[in-house]
């Protein structure tokens, strides 16, 4: 019991969680953009996922200078999922929250986070407003999102409408809400926790941007678009059924058949073929009546389709239709509309 006391009294109050792989160019500025800090009472815990470039040296050359950084290096890539993990079983904070490696959290971040838990008892958990910069780190905007506990449950089931790298939880309520990321989920493992938090206790979002997300080429987002979106879409499935059983309500259930739909074309522009004819098959097992919703379908393969080129454009319009979206006479039109489209712009290219 003495040795237990010792430990909570030498507790860090925030425990910072950072999972990076090949993240050389930018994980220097990510971990010292936590150890700059307001907030002092914290420890940074950073897993190397596997990389192959400079990143666990510059980890250990921090770690060197500040023993608030707790390494951890896996020999082999685990996912993201499955790293943080790892970094989750020897977390001892109060709080806990994340960081990307590519992304960098302002100064007074942690601070106004357990800020504003300390004098919202009710609250289990926190974001933050997010400003968008590029691979240099230029400003590409600052990113707006809800702030009140029952409009975020409400657009949960329809998108992802927290910053997830952003989220402080308590760990009590970390705990009731099951104390893992899924590691069935990876690439939208943070929807899937900010899903099962909703379940168990208030949350919500500052209207401050006090982190800077980074887009570029080797982000997450854009290397395993399809696996994220079906993840995506199967994590809104599951809560589902935690919170209706058998029998969800037919306009919950059309969220998850509309994010299959997505799947399949992303898929289908991934050249992922065999995946993206299994997530039409799921979306149509969720809304038999899918493809019959015109718009729905223009709007989303519009989406979707390449812009590189004009003739990339035009094929893959084609082969959506030919290869994956079965015939019904809602259909013909789209397409027929979607390719007069594509052949105008290309022929006033």
């Amino acid at each position: 019991m003495a040795l237990e006391r010792e430990k909570a009294a030498t507790a860090p109050a925030v425990t910072v969680l950072m999972s990076v792989l090949n993240a050389e160019a930018y994980v220097d500025e990510a971990i010292t953009s936590i150890r700059e800090q307001t907030w002092r009472d914290l420890e940074l815990i950073v897993i190397d996922d596997g990389s192959e470039d400079d990143t666990w040296r510059i980890i250990l050359a921090h770690a060197a200078q500040d023993p608030r950084i707790v390494p951890i290096r896996n020999q082999t890539t685990l996912t993201t999922s499955r790293a943080l993990n790892r970094g989750l079983a020897v977390a001892r904070g109060k709080y806990i929250t994340r960081q990307d490696g590519d992304d960098c959290s302002l100064p007074e971040r942690l601070a106004r986070q357990v800020a504003f838990l300390e004098s919202h008892p009710d609250c289990g958990a926190v974001g933050t407003a997010v400003e968008m910069i590029d691979p240099r780190g230029a400003s590409l905007g600052v990113a707006f999102t809800l702030t009140e506990d029952g409009e975020i449950r409400e657009q949960l089931l329809d998108r992802m409408c927290l910053c997830g790298p952003t989220v402080m939880w308590r760990r009590e309520c970390l705990e009731r809400a099951g104390f893992y990321f899924d590691e069935d989920l990876s690439y939208t493992e943070d929807y899937d926790l900010c899903l099962r938090l909703v379940e168990v206790t208030h949350i919500a979002n500052l209207d401050i941007p006090l982190y800077r997300y980074r887009q570029h080429a080797g982000s997450v987002s854009n290397r395993k678009r399809y696996r994220q979106r079906y993840n995506k879409a199967l994590a809104l499935e599951r809560a589902l059924a935690r919170r209706y059983g058998a029998a969800p309500p037919p306009d919950k259930t059309w969220f998850v058949a509309r994010d299959y739909l997505r799947a399949a074309i992303i898929g289908l522009a991934s050249e992922e073929i065999a995946g993206a004819h299994e997530s039409l098959a799921r979306a149509l097992d969720h809304d038999p009546d899918l493809l019959r919703s015109g718009p729905l379908v223009e709007g989303i393969v519009s989406r979707y389709t390449p812009n590189h080129s004009y003739d990339a454009a035009i094929a893959f319009t084609e082969a959506a239709f030919a290869l994956l979206l079965p015939y019904n006479p809602s259909l013909a039109p789209i397409r027929a509309r979607l390719l007069s489209q594509r052949h105008i712009q290309a022929a006033f290219a």
